[in-house]
């Protein structure tokens, strides 16, 4: 505005009066400030992750695979098709056996 550049801002004006001393010190105080506001906004990310985990997590059910299981394996994604075959697509391959399993639920398997 024409106004502000003849009489000047307000915040420039409070600048002008303080020494270069207390800038600095008041800058300073404003950086702390936002440090912390960014750690509480981590935190809150965090939190935030948690609670969404539980909520998915809370529909999950665990699969647990012994030796001699039959198992059935996805050719596709569920929903899709192979074009070659059309509404005849194979969803599934198997029966296999679980030959042995290794750490984290996963599995070898045999025909």
């Amino acid at each position: 505005m024409p106004w502000e550049i003849s009489i000047g801002s307000w915040h420039v004006a409070l600048q002008d009066k303080i020494s270069a001393d207390d800038y600095s010190s008041l800058m300073n105080v404003n950086t702390e400030d936002l440090t912390e506001l960014q750690l509480w906004a981590l935190e809150k990310i965090k939190e935030n992750k948690a609670k969404a985990a539980r909520a998915y997590n809370k529909k999950v059910r665990p699969k647990n695979f012994q030796v001699g299981d039959l198992v059935w394996e996805l050719v596709l994604p569920i929903g899709t098709k192979d074009p070659a075959y059309g509404k005849w697509s194979p969803n599934w391959h198997g029966p296999y056996r679980i030959v042995e399993t290794a750490p984290g639920n996963s599995t070898s398997k045999k025909l």
